[in-house]
């Protein structure tokens, strides 16, 4: 709660997220007028919250495997554009990679339905170095917000040495990342990250 208070962002992504998490973030939630949450007990309940009021705020699923992506579409200076928040499974067996890699194809392949001017966050379950994530980016015609800024590795926070990045913010060419950080460690296995 005290880095969502210290940082207090303009839109607000939490991940792996279930109803306990939501009761206790109350409080600090509260400044957020317009939300979407889809708590779940894995670790794929997902929640957006936004200061500003999006055009909508939909709850979708890409892939075969049932796991929520929230798609928010605002305004801004009178242009489109598409905030989506996803965090495809991880690929530790043969089937889960199957299923992460059919998340991120399923995306692209609806790359059209998203505005132009598109910001993605999630935690991809691919490092920036993979092939998966390289392929994603130019398909989808975004760019990595971590280019520019160093490393930022993000997970998993309790192996320092070991830690790689798979949480990702990635933009459009006409949006400008002027400022990217990895936040301390709050109690998660995953570093939170701030742009």
């Amino acid at each position: 709660m005290d880095y969502i208070k210290q940082k207090d962002p303009d839109i607000l992504a939490l991940e792996e997220i279930n109803t306990q998490w939501i009761t206790k973030l109350k409080p600090v939630l509260k400044q957020y007028p317009h939300y979407q949450e889809i708590p779940r007990k894995d670790n794929f309940g997902i929640a957006l919250y936004s200061k500003f009021k999006p055009k909508n705020m939909l709850t979708k699923y890409y892939g075969t495997i049932e796991v929520p992506s929230i798609v928010a579409e605002y305004q801004f200076q009178e242009e489109p554009i598409t905030l989506l928040f996803t965090h495809p499974v991880p690929p530790g067996t043969e089937q889960y990679f199957k299923w992460r890699n059919e998340q991120l194809q399923d995306i692209i392949d609806n790359r059209s339905a998203f505005s132009k001017k598109m910001i993605l966050i999630g935690d991809l379950n691919t490092t920036s170095w993979s092939y998966t994530f390289q392929n994603f980016v130019k398909k989808m015609n975004l760019i990595d917000t971590r280019k520019g800024f160093g490393l930022q590795t993000t997970w998993p926070s309790m192996l320092p040495l070991m830690r790689i990045t798979i949480d990702h913010i990635l933009v459009s060419e006409k949006i400008q990342t002027t400022k990217r950080e990895v936040g301390p460690h709050i109690g998660s296995d995953h570093y939170p990250v701030y742009i």
